[in-house]
């Protein structure tokens, strides 16, 4: 199937779109330092199966990031090409595609560093309580 440069246009704004309010909402939640906790034995494998989800979210924004990136250069590829042939303004809209999956690839890139931080804190705040 393929697309036309608009239709791409239009659904990497409307990805970008979802990614921005996805960020903002996990913003806040990623940045809060976590207070130090022991948890009791049935909440540490609630809790461990929740940081195995973060742990899971961070590498699918990983290679979601290297997509986008992957993305940008096919389509800074197929601008060239067009400015080759004189098609400039076949050209510009490639460009704008590439520096739509450039941001696309930033944001990810961002998200999975609040991820990195808010493992880390995970690592350094959150501990299993001794049993007895």
């Amino acid at each position: 199937m393929t697309i036309g440069l608009e239709t791409a246009r239009r659904r990497m704004r409307a990805v970008i779109a979802v990614l921005d309010e996805h960020l903002a909402g996990l913003d806040d939640l990623l940045r809060t330092p976590l207070p130090r906790v022991k948890l009791a034995a049935n909440d540490w494998s609630n809790a461990e199966s929740a940081r195995i989800d973060v742990e899971t979210a961070c590498r699918t924004t990983q290679i979601a990031a290297a997509e986008a990136l992957e993305n940008a250069v096919d389509w800074r590829a197929k601008a060239t090409l067009a400015r080759d042939r004189g098609e400039e303004q076949l050209a510009d809209q490639a460009d704008q595609c590439a520096d739509a999956a450039e941001r696309e690839a930033e944001l990810y890139t961002a998200e999975n560093a609040a991820f990195h931080a808010f493992l880390a804190d995970w690592a350094r705040c959150i501990t299993q309580a001794q049993a007895g």
